[in-house]
């Protein structure tokens, strides 16, 4: 598993973990704010850091974070 920070502008953290390890949930050992943990086979896509495009990155979270499963 891996774990990334998604405050990657200010810290950017990311660590592999091994599957006998506990991996922390949704937040970054090293800052505290929401982190993702994805497969070990999947890279996310960081977008730029831009005042439009980060509008749309919180909107975008506030609609995953509110979806219904």
């Amino acid at each position: 598993m891996k774990l990334y920070c998604l405050d990657f502008d200010n810290c950017g953290f990311y660590k592999k973990y091994e599957e006998d390890e506990v991996v922390p949930k949704n937040i970054c050992p090293d800052c505290y704010s929401l982190a993702a943990v994805y497969s070990d086979n999947y890279t996310p896509i960081f977008i730029d850091s831009d005042p439009n495009k980060q509008e749309y990155l919180e909107s975008l979270l506030q609609y995953y974070l509110t979806k219904e499963t």
